[in-house]
């Protein structure tokens, strides 16, 4: 029979011994030592739940840390990321920069050249205004030495008439005669006013050869067509450049903005690391407190089980005993039956009940947990389960079922089940059999977990 069957007949004879034992001297004693090994097993029991409990815990707690982790991974790497963005966009700033300030190099040093060459032109335009000056003010001096050479000419053609008139008068009267030297006087005049011509006619004859040297200035100061051209070249030349050495200047702007946006990215990276390493090492603390954990709920849960075989041994029957007074070892339904239930059908409201100990359950524990099978559930309608647990499985501890308490409600909920050929309830038995107990002894031996 199944390890289950037998702790229920157990706990049956067991029953049964204590409705007896104010008639058996010796059954007080027995109870005192019934009683320690199943406190020993509720607080064992009690204790791997803690432990289960922390055990949970620690494990939620580590994987609480490992999505803060995981977070702090992605914010690293998203901050990397835009570290790499900042260095490209300061490698593009750096590299424009360095295309404009040559740029700016070339196009200065293109207005340069173009502004030497304009300097013979520049000096000819500047002097193109003092020639025009000059050509007008000679143009105005021979104008007026004109003026004083045609007075000159009237005047020395008046006296010249009246020095022919005296001259005239005077003929026939000696040279000193009055007459005579009036007209002598007259020509002396006249040849005076002749003189003064001539000056005026020389002095013209200068102002007129000074006018056309302006005139011949001013045509050399006159700018060409193509003096122009290379006038207006130079200018734009120059224009082109002070663009240039701005534009330089912005992109050199531009490309210290994009070197400190490198900097404070390269921060943000050393900050995220930083924030990453505290949390794994936060994480991995967790992961070990959590193995430590699971070890110690490991241990308490063996421990438990093995109180609470050694609780469940203590219950069965000595081999050869004799059994309870008015207990029939062979009820109706077959050699070996209990409560009306023949074997296979013992077996099979066992299974259904309380779980399979067979090859199969294990097999199906292992599958699922890893590690070693647990123990088939026992008293699954009324009491606690267990399935054991789990070895470790792709780096987690697995924990198989655990004892599981049933409701009161739920048992409430259940129908009693009496009469002849149906196998008593077993928490209704325990119950009964505590109540004695109770009235017979000021405490129970039997824990609450046990009762259901």
């Amino acid at each position: 029979m199944a390890a289950s069957g037998v702790r229920f007949l157990a706990l049956a004879l067991l029953l049964l011994a204590l409705s007896s034992h104010s008639a058996h001297a010796g059954r007080p004693a027995a109870a005192a030592s019934k009683e320690t090994l199943a406190e020993k097993a509720a607080r064992l029991r009690a204790a791997a739940d803690k432990a289960a409990a922390a055990l949970d815990a620690a494990q939620t707690a580590a994987a609480a840390r490992l999505q803060l982790e995981q977070a702090a991974a992605a914010e690293a790497a998203a901050a990397e990321s835009a570290a790499q963005d900042a260095a490209k966009a300061w490698n593009a700033a750096k590299k424009a920069s360095d295309t404009k300030k040559q740029v700016a190099t070339n196009s200065r040093r293109n207005a340069n050249t173009a502004k030497a060459n304009v300097a013979p032109i520049k000096k000819k335009a500047e002097s193109y205004t003092a020639a025009q000056s000059n050509v007008k003010n000679s143009e105005k001096a021979l104008a007026e030495v004109k003026k004083k050479r045609q007075n000159a000419e009237a005047a020395a053609a008046a006296q010249q008439s009246v020095a022919s008139s005296a001259s005239a008068a005077a003929v026939g009267s000696g040279a000193r005669s009055a007459a005579g030297q009036k007209a002598s006087k007259e020509q002396k005049k006249a040849a005076e006013l002749k003189k003064n011509v001539e000056a005026a006619n020389k002095e013209e004859a200068k102002a007129s050869a000074a006018l056309t040297k302006a005139r011949t200035a001013l045509a050399a100061a006159t700018l060409t067509p193509q003096d122009q051209a290379t006038l207006d070249a130079a200018n734009a030349a120059e224009s082109s450049a002070v663009q240039a050495e701005a534009d330089a200047r912005a992109a050199e702007v531009q490309a210290k903005a994009a070197e400190q946006g490198v900097k404070t990215a390269a921060e943000k990276v050393t900050r995220a690391k930083v924030k990453r390493a505290k949390l794994q090492a936060l994480r991995v603390a967790a992961e070990k407190a959590a193995e430590k954990a699971s070890a110690a709920a490991q241990a308490a849960e063996d421990l438990a089980m093995e109180a609470e075989q050694e609780w469940e041994a203590s219950q069965t029957p000595a081999q050869g005993s004799d059994p309870a007074p008015g207990s029939d070892p062979s009820p109706p339904g077959g050699g070996g039956d209990y409560g009306g239930y023949g074997d296979d059908d013992y077996d099979d409201h066992h299974d259904d009940h309380h779980g399979d100990d067979g090859d199969d359950y294990e097999d199906d524990y292992e599958e699922e947990h890893g590690g070693h099978g647990g123990r088939g559930g026992h008293d699954g309608g009324n009491g606690r389960g267990e399935g054991g647990r789990g070895g470790r499985d792709d780096g987690h501890h697995g924990r198989g079922g655990r004892f599981g308490q049933q409701s009161s409600a739920a048992q409430a909920a259940q129908p009693a089940q009496t009469g002849p050929g149906v196998m008593p309830s077993l928490g209704a038995a325990v119950q009964a059999a505590q109540q004695q107990q109770n009235a017979n002894h000021p405490r129970s031996f039997l824990p609450s977990w046990l009762l259901g």
